[in-house]
């Protein structure tokens, strides 16, 4: 393959990344808006008894703003990042063999590894994120041990803490192995 069709090949991959990318981000407002409205009726019927109709009002436009205003910031965050990583215009089976170079730590395959190392170097360094996982766990058991221990508090708590233990080990796990491919960093 030539410089110039693997150019070509590049820039159909980045092409299909952004509209995967504008595709998802579609799907996400589709599903949150009327989520956020099935809140606020659900929310309207439940309290319909004792709530005055402004205060439903009042937490109806609440809900709104917020829910928009996080979109909005989804929305810009997406669009801000016009350049996706090139794994994202690839097909199920070359995303799937990425992932399994990473997990190895390299791959024989020039367009694998090429592919890889796209990957590593678009993410963002969140090393913030498995902390924030260890802090909900920490801030479940906090309440548990603050409220009155009910069936319903103990069964969230024993769902919700192996959970996010789990979600923090796979995080840095997953991060470990990116860092780790091809000797990237040591």
């Amino acid at each position: 393959m030539t410089g110039t069709e693997a150019g070509v090949g590049r820039l159909q991959l980045r092409e299909r990344a952004r509209h995967r990318v504008r595709r998802r981000m579609g799907l996400i407002i589709l599903l949150v808006g009327p989520l956020a409205g099935l809140a606020i009726i659900i929310g309207g019927l439940v309290a319909l008894g004792d709530t005055p109709p402004l205060n439903l009002i009042m937490i109806g436009a609440g809900v709104a703003l917020v829910t928009s205003a996080l979109l909005g910031v989804v929305w810009l965050v997406q669009r801000r990042r016009s350049d996706p990583p090139l794994i994202l215009g690839a097909d199920l089976a070359t995303r799937r063999a990425v992932h399994r170079a990473i997990r190895a730590g390299h791959s024989d395959d020039t367009r694998i590894d090429l592919l890889a190392r796209d990957l590593i170097a678009r993410s963002p360094a969140q090393a913030w994120v498995p902390w924030l996982y260890v802090l909900l766990a920490l801030l479940q058991v906090v309440l548990l041990l603050l409220g009155d221990r009910s069936t319903s508090d103990v069964v969230r708590a024993l769902i919700t803490v192996p959970f996010f233990a789990v979600a923090a080990g796979y995080f840095w796990l997953y991060r470990r192995r990116m860092r780790r491919y091809r000797g990237l960093v040591a």
